[in-house]
C-alpha cells in the first residue's frame, strides 16, 4: 500500500516537473523560433518548420511575438504565415516592441511550412515563441490507488484532448481514459 502512495506522489512531482514555468509564471514554452534579421533594405523572405509533439496542436496556444528589442530595430511591417495561414501581423504588435496572440485551433498536424514576410532597416530583428498555459495540480483522489483502480488527477490548465497528456506510473504509460481542463483520469 505504500507503495502505491509513493506513486501518486511521484505522478504529481512529474505533472509538476514537465508542467514548469519556462515565459511568463503561468506559460510554458513548446517553440521558439530563430531570429529573423533584416540584411537589406529588400522585402525578406524566411522559411522555417514548424514541429509540434503529437497533440500539442489541440492544446490553447499562445504566439508570443519580439519585433525588435533595445539593441535591435524592428521591422517596418511583417506577416507570420503557417501552412498558408497569415498568423500574426504587425497590427496584432499595436505599435509595441512585444505582443501576444491567441491562435488556439490555427494549425494543425506537424512539420508545418512557416514563411515570416518582412521589411525594414538591415538589423531588424524578430522572433515569436508558441506556449501554453501551465497546468496547475490541486489535488488527486483516491490518495492511494490499487493496480487498475482508476485515479483522477484535480486542477485546471490540463489539455482536453485525452490524447495529448502523457501519465506513467513506475515508469510505464498508464491510459488516459479522459481529460478536461480541471480533471485527467
Amino acid at each position: 500500500m505504500q507503495s502505491h502512495s509513493r506513486t501518486v506522489y511521484l505522478v504529481l512531482l512529474m505533472l509538476i516537473y514537465f508542467c514548469s514555468p519556462a515565459l511568463e509564471a503561468r506559460q510554458l514554452v513548446i517553440y521558439k523560433s530563430h531570429d529573423y534579421i533584416s540584411r537589406n533594405y529588400e522585402v525578406q523572405n524566411f522559411t522555417d518548420t514548424l514541429q509540434l509533439q503529437a497533440g500539442q496542436e489541440s492544446l490553447p496556444l499562445l504566439m508570443s511575438i519580439y519585433n525588435g528589442s533595445p539593441e535591435a530595430p524592428s521591422f517596418k511591417w511583417f506577416r507570420i504565415i503557417v501552412n498558408g495561414v497569415v498568423l500574426a501581423t504587425e497590427q496584432d504588435m499595436r505599435g509595441k516592441e512585444a505582443a501576444s496572440k491567441d491562435i488556439s485551433g490555427s494549425i494543425q498536424g506537424n512539420n508545418l511550412q512557416v514563411q515570416v514576410e518582412a521589411g525594414g532597416v538591415p538589423g531588424a530583428n524578430l522572433w515569436w515563441t508558441l506556449s501554453t498555459g501551465q497546468a496547475e495540480l490541486s489535488y488527486a483522489s483516491p490518495q492511494q490507488v490499487m493496480q487498475g483502480q482508476e485515479l483522477k488527477l484535480c486542477g485546471s490548465g490540463f489539455p482536453s484532448a485525452a490524447s495529448s497528456i502523457y501519465v506513467s506510473m513506475n515508469g510505464k504509460q498508464v491510459p488516459v481514459l479522459s481529460a478536461s481542463a480541471n480533471a485527467v483520469v
